[in-house]
């Protein structure tokens, strides 16, 4: 099995590389799968808006080339339930759709205002999102209540640690 491993870099203050660093490393080791990873997401603490912009149209132009160049079977995306993440998300979640990969989506955190919003754009980016992912790891069952009282589908959501 290949799996496209998206992963903050290093730098940024309390990302998830330190958090998922064991999980890699124990993917890694397994003689049956093929990791590789991708840096995605925020650079630095500070970024400015153009720069930030910028560098997230580079991030989806390499994963474009890494999606088509390493094909793998499952991506792994490191994200968040929050606007700038769904907005970030979107075109992600398309190249992964049309790229036959399967896609787990672990959400850091769940803004529950986005969850709620009645709002039809953001309902239908949060759908758009969610109907692309084969599961979505959450960090809580209170996350899992709150998408699923808002009419979202729990059948995709998991509890993890």
């Amino acid at each position: 099995m290949k799996v496209l491993f998206t992963i903050v870099p290093e730098s940024v203050a309390g990302g998830v590389y330190i958090t998922e660093k064991a999980f890699l490393d124990d993917l890694a080791a397994h003689p049956t799968i093929t990791i590789e990873t991708l840096r995605y997401g925020k650079r630095r603490d500070g970024e400015s808006l153009v720069g930030k912009v910028l560098e997230r149209f580079v991030d989806l132009w390499v994963f474009r080339a890494k999606l088509r160049s390493f094909r793998p079977d499952v991506v792994h995306l490191n994200s968040a339930l929050d606007a700038k993440a769904v907005i970030r998300d979107v075109p992600f979640t398309y190249l992964i759709a049309h790229s036959g990969a399967r896609l787990f989506l672990k959400w850091h955190g769940t803004d529950v205002r986005l969850v709620r919003s009645r709002s039809f754009y953001w309902r239908m980016m949060l759908s758009f999102v969610i109907s692309r992912a084969t599961k979505i790891g959450v960090l809580s069952s209170e996350e899992c209540r709150n998408l699923d009282q808002a009419g979202y589908d729990i059948r995709k959501m998991a509890v993890v640690k």
